[in-house]
């Protein structure tokens, strides 16, 4: 929020009188009894007080100076790029929140209390005091340089040690982890070499699969010369291309993979960045020789954040560590779908070979035997499908948790950063009361 105009009427020391502020730091000076405070607690009343309210207190201290109880109180703000304008009559006990941008109004102490809850960035007159004003006791508290430096360089880091190279430090030993196993051989790769090799063994069982799918298709064509026998072969086709679809759902699983890969090297792009907050830290310290006799605003705020945001990537890099890195299927998993598939075409000689038998010997029975080998067989067929279908289920979701823990550190991260350069680009907009 940044405040452009105040207007007092009937207000303690003040007849009529309106205050401009500029973009930057405003500091109001002047002799005792001018009117200093006064500014502050208008402020403080315009956005805080209840002008329906009787209270004795508020009566006494909004009073004008030659007995007249009809204060009136108007702030002109500017809030996320649109502009408002908060009026408060005390004599009337009115209130009104106009957004002149969007043409909105909400009038009524209630309707305007709830909607500035969701503009300001405190509810009360006491964490306004406290976070967001800078008397002239704050400032005398700040006697030295040295000590100004020192509380903004704690805002900075969540410990209060180290700062941005401390920051840095812990950025280059992330990175170094990701980056494991890609240059030379590692016993416990990282997570770019990991997916590495797991795109490198989906491309061999591709090559599988398409190898088997040919094979399929020929075994079809060779159906369709069978004669009398045509409508068997192609249902015992349509089942293997069902086993085809699988491969298929490999391939979007590679697809999945090679966007994993890609945001990791975004990752790591946005870590070598961070090599420029050094020098820009440099820069930092001198334009806080600049501004160090006024203090800065927002800055226990922007430090309680990093703070947050420190803590918040802590705990999602413990919850990745604490999840199981995907792994390429079991032995068992990956073995599943050629021993289906042989069983499938041992399924289809033996319902075959018995048709031609059945033929030949002109035996009903072995015509039978033939068909419940086939029965048999396809029953394992779908048992062990279905295993291996659940397994590579199992993998996906996998990934996709740790994906989307993945994207909850790079946001973090980026917010992390864009608060570093809020620091390190000076002293914001704002004024001292």
């Amino acid at each position: 929020m940044i405040l452009t105009k105040l207007t007092l009427k009937n207000y303690r020391r003040f007849g009529d009188r309106s205050f401009r502020f500029s973009a930057g730091i405003n500091i109001v000076l002047g002799n005792n009894e001018a009117g200093k405070s006064t500014i502050t607690q208008a402020i403080m009343d315009v956005l805080f007080a209840d002008p329906s309210s009787r209270a004795r207190a508020l009566k006494n201290r909004i009073t004008a100076w030659q007995g007249d109880t009809d204060a009136y109180l108007a702030l002109e703000f500017e809030q996320s790029g649109e502009e408002w304008i908060l009026e408060k009559d005390f004599g009337k006990g009115e209130a009104r929140l106009v957004n002149t941008t969007r043409k909105e109004t909400f009038e009524g102490s209630d309707a305007v209390s709830a909607k500035l809850a969701d503009l300001l960035p405190f509810s009360s007159d006491t964490m306004y005091t406290a976070t967001a004003a800078i008397r002239q006791s704050d400032i005398a508290s700040i006697r030295t340089d040295k000590d100004f430096t020192a509380a903004l360089q704690n805002a900075v880091s969540s410990t209060g040690e180290g700062g941005v190279v401390t920051i840095l430090a812990t950025l280059e030993d992330t990175l170094k982890d990701l980056r494991k196993g890609t240059d030379r051989l590692a016993k416990n790769p990282g997570p770019i070499k990991a997916a590495q090799d797991e795109v490198e063994h989906l491309e061999q069982e591709l090559a599988q699969k398409r190898s088997q799918w040919e094979k399929v298709s020929a075994a079809r064509d060779e159906g369709d010369k069978s004669g009398s026998r045509l409508h068997e072969i192609n249902q015992s086709i349509e089942e293997l291309e069902l086993l085809l679809a699988n491969v298929k759902k490999r391939e979007e699983a590679e697809s999945r993979l090679a966007d994993l890969t890609k945001r990791l090297h975004e990752i790591q792009n946005i870590l070598s960045q961070s090599s420029d907050l050094s020098m820009k830290q440099e820069q930092l310290k001198g334009r806080l020789d600049q501004y160090s006799q006024f203090g800065s605003q927002g800055v226990e705020e922007t430090g309680r954040r990093i703070t947050a945001l420190s803590e918040q990537r802590q705990s999602i890099r413990h919850e990745l560590e604490m999840m199981p890195v995907p792994q390429a299927p079991p032995p068992q998993v990956q073995q599943s779908f050629l021993r289906t598939y042989q069983h499938m075409l041992v399924a289809l000689a033996v319902f075959v070979l018995g048709g031609i038998m059945a033929v030949v010997l002109e035996s009903a029975v072995v015509a039978g035997i033939g068909s419940l080998i086939a029965v048999v067989l396809f029953i394992v067929l779908r048992v062990q499908g279905e295993t291996g279908e659940a397994q590579r289920q199992a993998l996906e979701q996998l990934v996709q948790q740790r994906a989307y823990k993945q994207k909850a550190l790079d946001d973090a991260g980026t917010e992390l950063s864009e608060l570093l350069k809020k620091i390190q680009s000076g002293i914001g907009r704002g004024f001292l009361r």
